[in-house]
């Protein structure tokens, strides 16, 4: 399959070198066991805050969102359990069962985000970027775990081991004994691929996590309120380090990226500087109240 952002990927693997659960909404998960699946979604939305540990606050960091778009267990198909038909205004299309991996980017050898980035390049020492193997296909084995009980309770579908481990595999049938693999068909991606990498952000990537529309939600106290579902994009400009970030100079419309902070720092200082000299100069050449009422006809 062709890759979309092939241009892009190769920009990031330049300039990050990476050489960590959630479901998506359904009402009932995908069935336990192994899966043919695609890597879908990269997506980088900088510094955010951490869950507690231990009951001690930990401090914000990077986070990215890594999503598998599942097709079943049989390769080159794909399952009615994992890749449905519905309508949508009256449209029908197809949609995948897809598990979302909200990770904190860290390099640290103990750190999931590490230990994921390890599974998927399976031994490839080339690949030096985990956004280098969107669109790619592997194999994952899904578990269940229940939250809750009773009626309260709830399914969830993960690919990680009790261990924390994750459960993902290259897409190949291995013949240990004979020395043998065999490549599995992966099927076509059902849904849009998604990318966004935090020190190389352009308007294809921007654009590609972009969700339109509204949603109404109701507070604690039954209130009903309307937001946006744009919520990836959202989320990006909260973060704690927009301020002075390249994602802050794209979206300002700066016709270059500065390729690391010193540099983006310099030029956002030469452009407050260059900023306050105008408004100085402008103020300078200000007519006096009373000759600009006088050019109005009111003195």
């Amino acid at each position: 399959m062709t890759n979309p952002f092939s241009n892009v990927i190769e920009q990031v693997a330049e300039v990050v070198d990476h050489t960590q659960t959630s479901t998506g909404p359904s009402f009932t998960p995908v069935p336990e066991g192994a899966s043919i699946a695609r890597f879908v979604d990269y997506i980088e939305v900088g510094s955010q805050p951490q869950n507690p540990y231990m009951g001690k606050p930990k401090p914000d960091a990077a986070k990215a969102y890594v999503t598998f778009e599942l097709y079943g267990p049989k390769p080159g198909q794909y399952s009615e359990d994992y890749v449905k038909e519905i309508e949508i205004d009256g449209t029908k299309k197809k949609v995948a069962e897809r598990i979302t991996l909200p990770l904190t980017i860290s390099l640290n050898e103990k750190a999931k985000f590490k230990k994921l980035f390890k599974k998927m390049t399976y031994g490839r020492d080339n690949i030096k970027h985990m956004s280098q193997m969107l669109g790619e296909g592997f194999v994952v084995i899904v578990k269940h775990n229940v939250v809750g009980e009773g009626k309260d309770a709830k399914t969830y579908a993960n690919i990680t081991d009790e261990d924390g481990s994750f459960l993902v595999k290259s897409p190949y049938k291995v013949d240990e004994l004979a020395g043998t693999q065999e490549a599995l068909d992966v099927p076509e991606p059902v849904g849009n691929m998604r990318l966004f990498v935090w020190d190389v952000p352009t308007k294809e990537t921007w654009d590609s996590i972009f969700i339109d529309g509204e949603r109404e939600v109701k507070d604690d106290k039954g209130n009903v309120k309307v937001e946006s579902k744009n919520w990836i994009q959202n989320t990006i400009k909260s973060a704690k380090n927009f301020e002075g970030s390249p994602v802050q100079t794209f979206l300002e419309g700066s016709a270059s990226l500065p390729e690391n902070p010193t540099e983006l720092k310099e030029e956002k200082k030469e452009t407050k500087t260059k900023v306050k000299k105008e408004v100085k100069e402008t103020k300078a050449e200000e007519p006096a109240q009373d000759d600009a009422l006088a050019a109005l006809g009111l003195a």
